[in-house]
């Protein structure tokens, strides 16, 4: 982890030049309506640390001297139970340590930090933390089925394509599409927008947590049914 902080520390340094002078609100309000060129890139920096993370966590237990130990239990499920538990803690040591980074590097700039309510920070974190879940297990569901390349694409290309259209969908106004697109759901100036004139907030909350689980099930389902030998 401790690998990563620069990283972090870079996507937060290319938001904070891209945005107005503010506090943590800015990296609340996530990528703009518009699609900043730099906010969609600082973004894809921090998934992509999320994404690398996870890669190979579940192919390992499938070839090699890693299947041996998924044969050593009755249930398979006990084995992705362990690799979704460990997704899950590492998007949220993530999330957490990109605020805490991010409002570090403010407070070294002498920038406002606190420009927020409670509702904001609080909405941000559990909506982050769901959505980059779901791209998490979106990835063992494809690396369980295909390949751990295969995982990172898919992950990469979702994270790109539901930023990239989120904002497309915004600016001519129409709101049903995001509904599909998770990663938007994070990103205060679009959930505004959405939570204001389509759906509430809670909502998209509940899309979150039943996309999470039906990804669960899928991944059950393969790895009970997969040949290992």
């Amino acid at each position: 982890m401790l690998l990563y902080i620069p990283i972090i520390f870079l996507s937060a340094l290319f938001m904070q030049n891209s945005l107005p002078s503010r506090g943590l609100l800015g990296l609340i309000e996530g990528v703009n309506i518009r699609n900043s060129n730099m906010l969609v890139a600082s973004d894809f920096l921090f998934i992509s640390l999320v994404v690398f993370n996870l890669f190979g966590n579940c192919e390992k237990y499938l070839y090699g001297y890693g299947k041996y130990e998924l044969l050593r239990y009755k249930k398979r499920t006990l084995i992705l139970g362990k690799i979704i538990l460990k997704s899950f803690l590492s998007v949220c040591v993530f999330c957490l340590t990109r605020i805490i980074i991010y409002a570090f590097l403010l407070f070294i700039r002498n920038e406002k930090i606190i420009d927020f309510t409670v509702a904001d920070i609080s909405n941000y974190i559990f909506t982050s933390i769901l959505s980059l879940f779901f791209i998490s297990i979106l990835q063992i569901l494809v690396e369980l089925k295909f390949s751990s390349f295969a995982g990172v694409i898919t992950a990469f290309s979702y994270y790109i394509v539901s930023t990239i259209l989120g904002g497309y969908f915004i600016e001519k106004e129409q709101y049903f599409p995001l509904l599909f697109l998770t990663t938007n759901f994070s990103m205060k100036n679009r959930t505004d927008l959405i939570s204001a004139d389509f759906v509430d907030l809670y909502i998209l909350y509940l899309i979150l947590a039943f996309a999470i689980i039906v990804c669960i099930f899928l991944c059950r389902k393969i790895i009970k049914q997969k040949d290992i030998f």
